[in-house]
């Protein structure tokens, strides 16, 4: 068995994330003889945040994936992408590389009138998003829920060392892609 590669430097919305998905199981399906050709998938990230909700789908279906995924931060990985980060088994950051926290966000139409209903429903669904991500970041790392809290409220830059410190990444690394490798830009 092999590894294969995946380059997503790309903002975070719906249909970026079914690219992606649809570049990792394309992958996964592909075999030789009857057998899969690929076991370990190291897909780099650059990704400035965006749809929280395609960041908990990229998250959640990744971590399904009968492989395993080594995760590399290769410039900045912000926000809900942080989630598509923390689902790789193993996580490396490059020595120039961050990661940005911030609040959850929703956007109105403009020049629209809410009823108090709206306001109320974007605030639980903001509330819970929140919570969910921040469950999903403390989860495989030392920063605690009330510490990643923290970070979202200040907006939060972590550098690659820092990152390291709170284990949201294992090492700091350069990428390498060996010349001959199978890879994917997405």
């Amino acid at each position: 068995m092999a590894t294969a590669y995946i380059s997503y430097c790309r903002p975070l919305n719906q249909d970026t994330v079914t690219s992606l998905l649809l570049a990792c199981r394309t992958l996964v399906s592909e075999n030789d003889c009857g057998k899969p050709k690929w076991d370990t998938i190291h897909l780099s990230l650059a990704c400035g945040g965006g749809n929280i909700i395609a960041g908990f789908a990229a998250y959640n279906e990744l971590r399904g994936l009968p492989i395993k995924l080594i995760t590399h931060n290769v410039s900045a990985v912000d926000s809900a992408a942080i989630m598509i980060f923390t689902a790789g088994s193993e996580r490396f950051a490059t020595p120039t590389s961050a990661f940005l926290f911030h609040q959850t966000a929703w956007t109105f139409s403009s020049n629209v009138d809410l009823p108090l209903a709206v306001v109320s429903n974007a605030l639980n669904w903001l509330t819970e998003y929140e919570r969910l991500m921040r469950e999903v970041i403390s989860a495989g790392t030392n920063i605690s829920d009330a510490e990643v809290a923290r970070l979202m409220r200040e907006g939060a830059i972590i550098k690659s060392a820092d990152a390291k410190m709170h284990r949201l990444v294992h090492d700091i690394r350069e990428v390498n892609f060996p010349q001959d490798a199978r890879s994917w830009q997405v």
